[in-house]
């Protein structure tokens, strides 16, 4: 099992993909998925903004 870590940078690039994806007109017909990805983004978002994580964290990546 791999282990990744997660810096603030990567999760505001996480971020930016999540917007881009929800904002996608590939993403029109799924509704659902689109209001997911943006409520995700605003989580992380808002994560972000009051300063989590302090240091990077350790993801289990099972898939390689």
């Amino acid at each position: 099992m791999a282990i990744k870590q997660i810096t603030r940078t990567e999760i505001s690039a996480l971020v930016e993909r999540l917007i881009a994806r929800a904002e996608s007109r590939l993403m029109n017909s799924t509704p659902e998925l689109q209001s997911d990805l943006r409520v995700a983004a605003i989580v992380l978002q808002a994560a972000l903004s009051i300063g989590f994580p302090v240091r990077p964290i350790d993801i289990k990546n099972d898939q390689g």
